[in-house]
């Protein structure tokens, strides 16, 4: 406990990780007793003015943004000569020990973590940000499936345009451009991103060497790694978005998060639309080519106006839409979401039919979808995102626990029911017990 730096107004618990500049500890503020994150710049890097610039500009990218993927800036405390980042603290496991328990992600996986992640970077750039060093390690997946995109410690201003004098990042995940310490933009980004998606499908870093200068040297020179042999057929068609993102000339790369984002998505249709015909794509096709007069849509999103209102800031505006036709099959149509749309824990691309059966999940929250059909009076509804599980350290849990609004109203009726019951057998009791006195004494 000694060895533990001495913050006014928190309490150190723990050390959660090492770095070389820094050190992340638990923490609690003693001020309302929450659990806080509490990034700590080493002594003898507080007198960097390299260091202490960077810390700083770290806690002023954190104020500029508001965004579910990105922890939230708690407080800025400079003490005894060193300076600390007050952090919101997340629960969960970062990807690259995810990935050392588990192995490489799957189809499914790889779309629901990576358009969540190219989400978020799309969100940096927007407000002019490089991150500047994306890796499984500073991707954190949260107790409900989420993820968080983790240290801004190195990040940049757009509009600076800098050329960094020091080498800055982690070797390899490190893009040509910042080896040669050249200019760095949102190419960089890509690069970095393209590189973590060949780490999480393969197991692999996309370059690897004896020495960092080894690692360098294969990164500017070396022709794009091959996922030939490393991954399953599934996720063999992304080697054009590793090649286009990974490219060495940073205008030849991806323009946008976005673009990135649809080439991404475009390689999991191509998949698809090259499996053999199945019953349910039949169904698919009676939906788009049919003119099917009889068929119901309801829309399900977070903006007032759908048929179905979620608050949950993991739904988009627009979310999905769940289709019944005039021979009572049902369907679902991902309106291209920003988190997905998943079905029976398998995130969807596009259409996809479904049974009464099946268990639909848009962010945290758990869809009710055939009692919804099963009362056409009600013209619109709105669900509350349930609570989230109590946490635990080191646990990822994959679905989560809502229950349909219409039953917590029904329970809660129950509950009122009884309640009144109860009291009015307790004054009747009350009432008894004060007649008989009344009648023994008089």
């Amino acid at each position: 406990m000694s060895s533990f730096p001495s913050v006014p107004y928190y309490q150190v618990t723990r050390l959660i990780q090492k770095g070389g500049t820094s050190a992340v500890y638990e923490g609690i503020d003693l001020r309302n007793g929450s659990v806080v994150a509490i990034k700590a710049l080493y002594s003898d890097k507080s007198r960097d003015e390299f260091m202490l610039r960077r810390f700083k500009e770290e806690a002023n990218h954190y104020l500029l943004l508001s965004h579910p993927n990105i922890p939230r800036l708690v407080d800025f405390v400079e003490h005894e000569g060193r300076m600390f980042l007050i952090m919101e603290y997340v629960d969960g496991i970062d990807m690259s020990q995810y990935l050392k328990r588990h192995g490489p992600l799957d189809a499914n996986l790889v779309i629901h973590f990576f358009t969540m992640l190219l989400d978020t970077i799309q969100y940096l750039h927007e407000h002019e940000i490089l991150h500047l060093d994306i890796k499984p390690a500073n991707i954190m997946i949260t107790d409900d499936w989420g993820i968080k995109v983790l240290d801004l410690g190195i990040s940049a201003i757009v509009s600076e345009g800098e050329t960094r004098k020091k080498r800055c990042g982690s070797p390899s995940f490190m893009a040509p451009e910042q080896i040669r310490n050249e200019k760095l933009g949102y190419y960089t980004d890509i690069y970095q991103i393209g590189a973590t998606l060949f780490n999480m499908i393969t197991g692999y870093p996309p370059y690897v060497g004896n020495t960092r200068q080894e690692i360098f040297d294969h990164i500017c020179h070396m022709a794009s790694p091959v996922l030939q042999d490393l991954v399953p057929p599934d996720l063999q068609p992304l080697q054009s978005v590793i090649d286009k993102s990974m490219h060495k000339d940073g205008d030849q790369r991806y323009h946008s998060c976005k673009e990135m984002e649809e080439s991404l998505l475009s390689c999991f249709l191509a998949v698809i639309e090259a499996e053999p015909e199945s019953e349910s794509k039949s169904h698919l096709h009676s939906i788009n080519e049919q003119n099917n007069t009889n068929m119901r849509i309801i829309t399900i999103g977070r903006e007032i106006g759908n048929d179905i209102v979620i608050d949950d800031n993991r739904v988009s505006r627009h979310h999905l839409e769940i289709i019944q036709d005039d021979a009572n099959n049902f369907f679902v149509r991902d309106l291209n979401s920003t988190n997905g749309t998943f079905v029976n824990g398998n995130r969807i691309v596009g259409e996809k039919a479904i049974e009464t059966t099946d268990v639909i999940r848009i962010g945290n929250t758990t869809l009710p979808w055939i009692s919804y059909f099963s009362t056409p009076d009600h013209t619109e509804m709105e669900l509350d995102a349930p609570s989230p599980k109590s946490r635990r350290r080191g646990k990822v849990a994959r679905e989560s626990d809502g229950e349909p609004s219409k039953f917590k109203k029904g329970m809660k009726s129950v509950g009122k029911w009884f309640g009144r019951t109860a009291l009015a057998l307790l004054t009747s009791l009350l009432m008894m017990l004060m007649f008989r006195w009344i009648m023994k004494n008089f």
